[in-house]
């Protein structure tokens, strides 16, 4: 819908129920998952809402979780649902980059959970990480290709209740002593 004018239109027509969506920018994004030949199919499509482009970005028999995006810059998980079945970690974080490719932005240490959306920045990719045991919020600067740890070590941060970023703040729940504060 335009704000300004009220008028509403539809944009594509699913044949399947989406399981998450984002605006970002020009571009909407959502994931579908469907049961084909005894396994999950899960789709990451895009469409560019100026040329009305609409492309498959990912399929996988894992699941797309996590939709973060900005104007120009869109994130997303991906795992794979045995794995999660039996507690071992097989979940990283993607994204777009400027040219149109996909590359992973968590290392080889990253234990990304699956319980929480992609933060995306201007420049920077964050997520919750348990590599050091509790959650931690890993962040991924896309100019310098690092990765690091950005929360204290001290820090107690629940998954369930997951930071915020806007322009170069970052604010997170934390349960350092008697409460929590923010």
């Amino acid at each position: 819908a335009d704000l300004e004018t009220g008028q509403s239109e539809v944009l594509v027509t699913l044949g399947l129920l989406p399981q998450e969506w984002i605006l970002a920018g020009q571009r909407l994004a959502w994931t579908t998952m469907q049961w084909i030949d005894e396994d999950y199919r899960t789709t990451l499509e895009v469409l560019d809402l100026v040329s009305g482009e609409r492309r498959t970005l990912r399929e996988t028999n894992g699941t797309l979780i996590g939709l973060g995006g900005t104007a120009n810059l869109l994130a997303w998980k991906e795992g794979s649902l045995q794995t999660w079945e039996t507690g071992e970690n097989e979940v990283h974080v993607f994204y777009l980059d400027g040219s149109g490719d996909i590359q992973q932005a968590d290392g080889a240490e990253a234990l990304v959970s699956m319980d929480s959306d992609v933060l995306v920045g201007d420049g920077v990719l964050m997520w919750m990480d348990y590599r050091e045991g509790p959650y931690r919020l890993a962040a991924f600067d896309l100019a310098s290709q690092a990765e690091d740890l950005l929360t204290p070590e001290d820090a107690i941060l629940g998954v369930y209740q997951p930071p915020t970023l806007s322009g170069d703040r970052l604010v997170w729940a934390d349960h350092r002593g008697e409460d929590w504060d923010l």
